[in-house]
């Protein structure tokens, strides 16, 4: 009996969503509602927004505010920007209105097959977000290529070339680093001469804070690239060798010094082609 009912409602929903079938399922809801918001706009980015909110709130299918998406130049100004609003459902779609900067704005009604749940967001959290949202871009520098503005929250994404250019050399520097305290660590292992003292003891310490500095700064970039930077390490010892040791530096050393760094400059160059 269970089954039947069952397959009797799947037989009903696929009979009323055919109806939409011959439409391409494209909402016959659909409307420009540019002539809301044409005479609403200013100079001031937080005027505009609240005005484009009173409005919405305003029209009759307008359930709430989702979110608002800011764009913004090389020198962090803001560009455009979208507000995107949710509407109530119609049938099987599903509605929301994005009112752009540039004076348009439009109701758009998806087919909730292929359409996304709106989240709506709180007006008075939203308000506190876009105020501050100039503090917060002259704060964070001149990468930031967009803006989203939520709930509590604004998600912000910044120049993928630049922002990975600033990521990998905060890899190699922490890596040079890490590679440092390994050499620290190994010269004072060699000050103990293998007796378990002070220098054996501090040595130990140091060289376990290159390798937590060296787990880091895998976070930053492709182990290829990081790890032959770590070869460094050889070249410090040789040096500290020479200044706490007495050892001497040979024509060897140089060579082998010279041979390291060419060889963690071309495979830094070839992971950058």
């Amino acid at each position: 009996m269970i089954i039947i009912i069952l397959l009797f409602l799947f037989v009903f929903k696929e009979a009323y969503e055919q109806k939409y079938e011959p439409r391409g399922y494209v909402s016959p809801y659909n409307q420009d509602v540019s002539f809301y918001f044409s005479d609403i706009y200013s100079a001031d980015f937080c005027t505009n927004i609240q005005n484009i909110i009173d409005i919405a709130k305003a029209m009759e299918n307008v359930k709430g505010i989702s979110s608002i998406t800011v764009y913004f130049d090389t020198n962090s100004k803001i560009q455009y920007y979208d507000v995107n609003f949710k509407l109530a459902n119609k049938g099987l779609f599903r509605g929301e209105m994005i009112v752009n900067s540039n004076k348009t704005a439009y109701q758009e009604y998806i087919y909730y097959k292929y359409s996304q749940k709106c989240e709506l967001s709180d007006y008075n959290n939203i308000k506190k977000q876009y105020m501050d949202l100039e503090n917060k871009v002259r704060n964070l520098g001149s990468s930031i290529q967009r803006a989203i503005i939520t709930n509590n929250k604004t998600l912000f994404y910044f120049n993928n070339e630049l922002f990975m250019k600033n990521k990998t050399l905060s890899g190699i520097i922490l890596m040079l680093i890490a590679a440092m305290f390994v050499a620290i660590g190994q010269l004072f292992w060699k000050i103990s001469e293998a007796q378990i003292n002070l220098w054996l003891i501090v040595g130990f310490i140091i060289y376990a804070g290159g390798a937590l500095i060296m787990t880091i700064a895998l976070r930053f970039g492709k182990l290829s690239m990081l790890q032959p930077i770590f070869s460094f390490s050889y070249i410090a010892a040789i040096f500290l060798g020479n200044i706490f040791l007495n050892e001497k530096i040979t024509m060897q050393h140089i060579i082998a010094v010279i041979f390291i760094i060419l060889g963690i400059i071309c495979l830094s160059k070839g992971e950058k082609s």
